[in-house]
């Protein structure tokens, strides 16, 4: 039998766990081809998932509860229960329903027909604003558009299938700071897609705003490529070929006698001439301002993966019956080897 991890980010979401579970409970209960267990992880809420968490988990012995100290993020959320899932396969998903776990099946599918890794991938986004929807469909353009390749697939968040040899691969890779939607993509196993419509949440408020948009974007591009690094030295190339070439003109003209500057200049206000030289300087103040910006989110990646902090902290843990079941079945075997120390809860 199939065993199969399914991890739940938890921020807040006291409404959205009771319809989760109940779901849940409806479609995996007895499934006579896999043997599912939860992982899920409580990200420093406020509210009262952690209480209902431990409550789940009392109740249900293939609920495994991770609690954090504080708000560490979703990425680092699923990268915790990658290191203590122990299925066959492991699936990421969100707990509003807004990620159908009808899915589930269809991506298992998918995985049986030889695929390490199984996206799901939204063709329409209901119940989200127009805002919310061109936004997300320009984030996409412009990460594969700057990196010149497709870094990470068009409509695609943290709802995926992977398998234990995808899993191990993300897990071992160097950098401290984890970016799943980007990682996945790197790994190179083969991947197939599976659509949905993604429909409204079930519960709650999104905890995804503008600030948290605009931070993932810009984290992606620089975990992702260096061409915005290439930027700089490409403008100061075009800007000193322009420049060579206005003064080679002028230089020519004034040798010739063809262009009187002093008739030129005295043909306009000076306050024009004030005001466009004004507007020149703020121009290429904000270019090199432009410029520096990218740098320091370069420094900023670079300063997060030296200072080796712990990307989260975690408070309280539960591990499920069924998870030290899978755990003991493989240790037991002579050919496995915990990829992490901290395997165990």
């Amino acid at each position: 039998m199939l065993k199969v991890t399914i991890v739940v980010p938890c921020f807040n979401e006291q409404e959205a766990i009771p319809l989760y579970l109940a779901k849940a409970e409806e479609l995996f209960k007895d499934s006579p081809k896999y043997a599912f267990d939860f992982i899920f992880i409580n990200d420093g809420s406020s509210d009262d998932t952690l209480k209902l968490l431990k409550k789940a988990a009392e109740e249900h012995s293939n609920i495994s509860v991770i609690s954090f100290s504080r708000n560490f993020g979703q990425d680092p959320a699923i990268e915790a229960a990658l290191k203590k899932a122990t299925g066959d396969v492991v699936i990421p998903m969100d707990i509003d329903l807004q990620d159908p776990p009808e899915l589930v099946f269809k991506m298992l599918e998918k995985y049986e027909e030889g695929y390490d890794v199984v996206q799901a991938q939204r063709t329409a986004r209901e119940g989200d604003t127009a805002f919310k929807k061109k936004s997300s469909a320009g984030f996409y353009k412009v990460v594969n558009g700057i990196a010149h390749k497709e870094i990470m697939p068009p409509n695609v968040s943290q709802y995926k299938l992977l398998s234990r040899k995808a899993v191990k691969a993300i897990l071992a890779m160097p950098e401290k700071i984890s970016l799943l939607r980007s990682e996945v993509p790197y790994i190179g196993f083969k991947t197939a897609f599976v659509p949905f419509v993604r429909e409204e949440r079930s519960a709650g408020k999104t905890k995804y705003n503008f600030s948290k948009m605009m931070s993932l974007a810009t984290r992606t591009i620089a975990n992702s490529t260096s061409a915005p690094l290439d930027w700089a030295m490409k403008f100061t190339i075009v800007d000193g070929l322009i420049s060579s070439i206005l003064f080679i003109g002028f230089f020519i003209c004034s040798v010739l006698g063809t262009c009187d500057i002093g008739r030129i200049l005295s043909s306009y206000t000076l306050v024009f001439w004030i005001m466009t030289i004004i507007s020149g300087l703020f121009l290429c103040l904000g270019i090199v301002t432009g410029f520096i910006t990218i740098q320091n989110l370069y420094l900023k990646e670079i300063m997060a993966n030296t200072q080796r902090r712990p990307t989260y902290l975690v408070d309280e843990q539960f591990m499920s019956t069924a998870s030290k079941e899978n755990l003991k079945q493989k240790e037991s075997d002579k050919n496995y080897q915990a990829p992490y120390d901290d395997m165990k809860f």
